[in-house]
């Protein structure tokens, strides 16, 4: 785990150099093809190595267990010094709607995921958002996932 972090670290060093450049104009950045690429290319790689694995607990607000809109409540404010309200409910009222095609990193991406069940989560590119899962704590899930996908109810930017 730790070499696994250290070279997250090395390749996130190593790609700040090569976007930083000497053009007056920023580099466009490539798009991620894993998960772990699309946080290190967002920048949250320092707060996803924090909370990665931690398990779901509806009603959790810390690392002995969390749910989902604790966990964008706490990464909009660490990453964005941005204050959310404390369910995914009340975070759906705020924030400026998008449409699909105008989402971006940072963006919150809510789903319907029964009669009367939320879930919400940051994106960190256009294909990966981070969220706390029920089945597998906070982690990294594509979009485009057979689960997730039928199930995108809104983005909104905040």
């Amino acid at each position: 785990m730790i070499l696994f972090r250290l070279c997250r670290r090395l390749l996130l060093t190593c790609s700040l150099f090569v976007f930083a450049g000497c053009a007056s104009e920023p580099a466009p950045q490539p798009k991620a093809s894993t998960p772990d690429e699309a946080i290190i290319f967002a920048g949250y790689a320092d707060f996803y190595d924090d909370w990665q694995g931690v398990p779901y607990r509806l009603g959790g607000e810390n690392k002995k267990g969390i749910d989902c809109s604790a966990f964008t409540q706490r990464a909009m404010s660490a990453i964005y010094a941005i204050e959310l309200p404390r369910t995914t409910l009340q975070q759906r009222k705020v924030g400026k709607l998008i449409k699909w095609d105008q989402r971006q990193r940072g963006d919150l991406v809510f789903f319907q995921t029964g009669k009367r069940q939320y879930h919400v989560g940051l994106l960190v590119d256009d294909q990966y958002f981070m969220h706390a899962s029920t089945s597998r704590g906070v982690m990294v899930s594509r979009l485009d996932n057979p689960y997730w996908s039928p199930r995108i109810w809104e983005i909104r930017r905040f």
